[in-house]
């Protein structure tokens, strides 16, 4: 590694209807979300002591599974992020109006609960820059919603293949995005999801899932030898205990439990020497 690299551990906290809505299937056990899956992510994350920053999904901080854990998280020195208020798939046909009134809503839940977002991230990889100045308003450091590179893309073509083809991405803001965190006026930056130089393909679970282990061996070692701050996407269902089914939409649910564990421990245990809260380095 380089001495200019480091990583940021982020979590969307998606909740399982949102994969049965996304999907089109039925899935059981939603509080494990909250009540096993996130919680061993904080147990790995302090194994390797590390901080997280963990996007929560505002209709879910209703809930008292959602709002135990984020008590949880912020106790054990984590961040809370703002993952819009319902992850509608179709986020970004909203209009600025729309999407302000969703990080408003989720922002002010977050606020309730003692938490102080400083990042945000929509659903489905939407980056809209009409809705900087409420950010900036509401004294957020970062948005993490673009994805560069071709995999909104390609994940937007995947739901068409299987017939489910609901969900909007940003897909053309992404295609060309930089990879480096820019400025957006203020002290607002854009934050993008770390992907590999050159290939432009995501360094996070979802793809490694898909592609195996070597694909996750080459975006590891190619950003290790890239300068910047890489923010590496993790999923709560990465570590919910479902056992595999290997026709499963979802892709994360294609591997064991084992498998998922093993996959999030080896990245986390590279990222520790080097990891920092986002929220930290844009202070």
């Amino acid at each position: 590694m380089t001495s200019d690299v480091t990583y940021a551990i982020h979590v969307d906290c998606d909740p399982l209807w949102i994969y049965e809505r996304e999907y089109g299937i039925e899935l059981e056990g939603h509080d494990a979300i909250y009540n096993q899956a996130l919680p061993d992510f904080i147990r790995l994350c302090a194994n390797f002591g590390i901080r997280a920053t963990f996007f929560m999904v505002g209709q879910e901080l209703e809930t008292t599974a959602c709002s135990r854990f984020c008590q949880l998280a912020l106790s054990r020195g984590h961040t809370i992020g703002n993952h819009s208020y319902t992850h509608t798939v179709k986020f970004a046909a909203l209009t600025d109006e729309e999407r302000d009134h969703e990080i408003r809503l989720t922002h002010a839940r977050l606020i309730a609960l003692g938490a102080v977002p400083r990042g945000y991230r929509s659903p489905g990889y939407v980056y809209s820059p009409g809705i900087h100045g409420t950010l900036r308003e509401l004294d957020y450091r970062y948005d993490s919603s673009i994805l560069p590179g071709p995999a909104s893309l390609m994940m937007s073509a995947y739901l068409g293949v299987i017939g489910k083809s609901r969900k909007s991405f940003g897909v053309r803001r992404n295609l060309f995005a930089s990879r480096r965190i820019t400025n957006l006026g203020g002290s607002l930056a854009c934050v993008p999801i770390a992907v590999m130089p050159f290939l432009r393909m995501p360094v996070h679970t979802t793809f490694a899932y898909q592609f195996g282990a070597r694909y996750l061996d080459v975006g590891l070692s190619l950003l290790a030898r890239s300068r910047g701050h890489h923010v590496l996407l993790f999923h709560a269902i990465d570590l919910l205990k479902q056992p595999a089914d290997s026709r499963s939409a979802v892709i994360p649910l294609r591997k064991s439990f084992d498998e998922r564990h093993q996959l999030v421990s080896r990245m986390l245990s590279l990222a520790a020497p080097k990891s920092r809260l986002t929220e930290e380095l844009l202070a």
